[in-house]
């Protein structure tokens, strides 16, 4: 759901030096606290491999420190316990491998990281027109509000397996009957379930601004900020956009 600091820069808007893609595309869900310079009670930046080399107060470098917290369950780091074992063994194989120096070529003229962007379903569609299929990934509220006609939406959504899929790709089958987590400023809490193309939606009234998280077989990521929008796919695009790391994903 994004790991962010409202007050900080979106996560593939920095250039990791030193770094290669792979080592930066699993730093970018956390350098949005973690950036050059930290926000949100963050101790050190994970932006450089220089950083990453120095030796943490605890022992050991801060990328040794980063995978033991990634892999932490009572207090995982990104918060909700975001870390995939892929991206755990990306970060540990750099780690054993010498921390090799690298560049990530994947930057654009803005020093702006591009991420593959990937369907794992290898479903594209837009879905049924006015059904709640419709345009997984796609801005909800702004595309019903632009065209004067639709449901008229609170808060909406898609849930995917992984930060980087495609827009119009229907969310992988194992993501279906995840359940999303809305706890509006009145405390009031709605329960969302996802459906067969990631969607999950709702016309009720949310009390902004609202903290979000989603569940999954036992597990949640949790969103760390409040929102005060409800056009979740605004902010959580193919590369994201707004603070988030990308799509919303599901633990």
């Amino acid at each position: 759901m994004g790991y962010t600091d409202p007050a900080s820069q979106p996560p593939n808007t920095y250039a990791p030096t030193g770094l290669n893609c792979d080592v930066a595309t699993v730093l970018g869900q956390c350098v949005s606290c973690h950036g050059a310079t930290p926000t949100g009670g963050a101790p050190m930046s994970l932006t450089s491999d220089t950083a990453l080399k120095a030796i943490s107060p605890l022992g050991g470098t801060y990328a040794e420190r980063s995978v033991i917290r990634m892999q932490d369950t009572a207090k995982p780091m990104p918060p909700g316990g975001a870390a995939s074992a892929a991206d755990v063994a990306t970060l540990q194989k750099w780690i054993t491998d010498g921390y090799p120096a690298g560049t990530c070529n994947q930057l654009n003229d803005a020093g702006v990281i591009v991420y593959p962007t990937v369907c794992t379903s290898g479903t594209i569609t837009p879905g049924t027109r006015g059904g709640d299929r419709m345009h997984p990934g796609g801005a909800c509220l702004t595309c019903h509000a632009s065209k004067g006609e639709g449901a008229s939406y609170t808060l909406a959504g898609t849930v995917y397996a992984t930060l980087h899929e495609k827009n119009d790709c229907v969310a992988d089958p194992s993501i279906a009957g995840s359940t999303v987590v809305i706890t509006g400023a009145d405390s009031k809490v709605t329960t969302l379930t996802v459906n067969s193309a990631g969607n999950f939606d709702t016309s009720n009234a949310i009390a902004f601004p609202y903290t979000a998280k989603v569940l999954r077989g036992g597990k949640e990521h949790v969103m760390a900020a409040a929102q005060s929008s409800g056009d979740c796919n605004s902010c959580h695009t193919e590369q994201g956009s707004g603070g988030a790391p990308g799509r919303i994903t599901a633990p």
